[in-house]
């Protein structure tokens, strides 16, 4: 945090003390081109040059439901650490004013799990019920959804004599240190 001319500013990047324009006080920590920008905003009302940080971490926000939620929860939160919702969580309703929680509990609404944890555990978990939407199942087969070793939940197609997983649920196993050995792949359509 930073103030220039009577303004309070957010910066996650470098703070340049010589800055001479508002848009200059803060820099990349990095010199590489393809580094992402950093992210700067005004605490106060937005200026010409910088968003105001609510607008801002409205923005981040949705992009990350974009990338995280499922379609029937869209709307994605997060609270500070230690908080119920500081990995995220999906939407049902409409968010809180502070974008930190859900406005009314839902049983729509989903929490994020931490990076490193297996999802196929937590059958209600965002990430679970994301990829499960995404999950293509050739002609002629249906959605399945079985509970496997491991007390893993795994989702599949089925035509009701055979079972198939879409490529990316194999992918996501594999990712996570499971063992697909057995478990055939659909047919691309």
């Amino acid at each position: 945090m930073t103030m220039w001319e009577g303004r309070v500013y957010c910066c996650s990047g470098k703070i340049n003390s010589d800055a001479d324009r508002e848009e200059r006080i803060c820099l990349p920590t990095s010199s590489d081109p393809s580094a992402e920008a950093p992210v700067f905003c005004t605490l106060g009302a937005p200026t010409e040059h910088v968003e105001n940080c609510q607008t801002v971490r409205k923005k981040m926000l949705g992009k990350s439901g974009e990338n995280t939620c499922p379609r029937n929860a869209p709307t994605f939160v997060q609270g500070t650490r230690g908080s119920p919702t500081a990995n995220g969580r999906c939407c049902a309703s409409l968010p809180n004013e502070a974008l930190t929680d859900c406005m009314d509990p839902s049983p729509f609404n989903c929490d994020v799990e931490a990076a490193g944890t297996n999802w196929f555990r937590k059958p209600q978990s965002c990430q679970f019920r994301r990829e499960q939407e995404r999950a293509v199942c050739p002609s002629g087969y249906g959605r399945a959804t079985m509970t496997v070793h491991d007390d893993m939940t795994v989702f599949g197609c089925s035509n009701g004599s055979s079972i198939c997983y879409a490529t990316s649920t194999l992918k996501r196993l594999q990712e996570m240190g499971v063992d697909t050995a057995g478990m055939q792949a659909c047919a691309a359509r």
